[in-house]
């Protein structure tokens, strides 16, 4: 799904999305458009003519596959840094199987 996208998510009900996924989801969506601002006051879309809102998912999907592959290394050596039943400290879209 796009990011673009997750800011729908957050205007309707979904009866199995606890508060805490919705408030991640506003958080994502706040850091976008953070992101989004960055890149057009520098003007960084103009050297690869590529408008802001698309670099900025580009930046975030980065930053998603990033916590994908510590999650796994973390896994692979058995490193669990956040407490036991925290699971919110790895979102669900980060968890991957075997």
């Amino acid at each position: 799904m796009p990011l673009r996208q997750l800011g729908s998510l957050t205007q309707k009900p979904f009866s199995n999305m606890t508060h805490n996924h919705v408030r991640k989801m506003e958080g994502m969506m706040d850091l976008l458009k953070k992101i989004e601002k960055a890149i057009n006051e520098e003007c960084r879309e103009n050297d690869s003519d590529t408008p802001d809102f698309i670099l900025a998912e580009y930046l975030m999907a980065c930053l998603k596959a990033f916590e994908i592959t510590v999650f796994k290394r973390d896994k692979w050596y058995g490193f669990k840094p956040w407490p036991d039943g925290d699971s919110d400290a790895v979102s669900h879209s980060t968890k991957v199987e075997d």
